[in-house]
């Protein structure tokens, strides 16, 4: 189903070679991506990625973990993203 939707989205937009495609982690739509978007970078919704984190790791038990984590959201300094990331408190 992806894999039609995106190559009729390419038929129409054959100029179109997105930098980036964010998804949530769905393999069939990873998969459609890159092979219709072969040169796109397939980014994982933080939304999502953030909501996996939490079933594992709970705000009661990692407090220092997720006011570490939730600071990279908001980040939009490359240098300062990567800073802050190997900075964090890991549980």
């Amino acid at each position: 189903m992806f894999l039609y939707y995106f190559r009729k989205f390419r038929a129409a937009n054959p100029l179109v070679e997105p930098r980036f495609v964010m998804t949530d982690k769905d393999f069939a739509q990873i998969g459609a991506i890159r092979a219709v978007f072969d040169k796109s970078e397939v980014l994982l919704c933080w939304w999502h990625v953030r909501e996996a984190i939490k079933r594992k790791y709970t705000k009661e038990r990692h407090t220092k973990f997720w006011d570490s984590f939730d600071a990279l959201l908001y980040e939009s300094d490359e240098g300062k993203f990567w800073e802050k990331w190997h900075a964090m408190a890991l549980p």
